[in-house]
């Protein structure tokens, strides 16, 4: 879930290696998912964010 920065700019970041993003590179399947926020999702945003969650238990 991207909320401080969008899903392109980390996935640019990925792209670029920038090490604060750790594993990402490695992994082969990512769904990224957007919730302009803060860090802080479950206090700015959270029915958005229990929605998101749900949505993404209920696929797997």
């Amino acid at each position: 879930m991207c909320t401080g920065s969008t899903s392109e700019q980390i996935k640019d970041a990925v792209e670029a290696g920038y090490a604060w993003l750790g594993g990402l590179a490695e992994l082969r399947d990512v769904s990224y998912v957007d919730l302009p926020t803060s860090h802080r999702p479950m206090w700015s945003r959270p029915q958005e964010l229990a929605l998101i969650i749900g949505d993404v238990a209920r696929s797997a």
